[in-house]
């Protein structure tokens, strides 16, 4: 009987997650209060954090791309009051990597993770470097 209930209870969250993998995506989709969009370019400028997200596109681009038997990449970014929090990078179906940014109540960006790994802090003044390199 509990092997019977664990089954139904793994096959009820199985079913529960394939159902939200399945819903349409809307443009530009509120989670709680951040933005979603979706873009087919991104840069570094200057090679520094955060990454800047260009050449915005569409779901049906995204369908598109998704379904591609040549090899497309785009990006998913997500902002949080008009600041980029996170971004994945996606080659057709499937997830390359991700960076996600973490800034202070300022606004001022105070770590960076890639895949979840936390990469640096970036140095924020000159000062900063100079006394780290002192």
């Amino acid at each position: 009987m509990k092997k019977l209930l664990i089954g139904m209870i793994g096959t009820i969250l199985l079913l529960t997650g394939a159902l939200k993998m399945s819903q349409q995506l809307t443009k530009n989709t509120q989670y709680n209060d951040l933005t979603v969009r979706y873009y087919l370019g991104m840069t570094f400028p200057k090679y520094n954090h955060p990454a800047k997200l260009y050449d915005e596109i569409n779901l049906d681009k995204v369908d598109n791309i998704r379904k591609s038997k040549e090899t497309k990449s785009y990006y998913i970014g997500f902002y949080k009051d008009g600041k980029l929090i996170k971004f994945e990078k996606y080659s057709n179906d499937n997830k390359v990597m991700d960076f996600a940014y973490e800034y202070d109540e300022r606004g001022n960006l105070i770590n960076i993770y890639k895949n979840n790994i936390e990469v640096r802090k970036p140095l924020q003044k000159w000062r900063d470097w100079c006394l780290l390199n002192d």
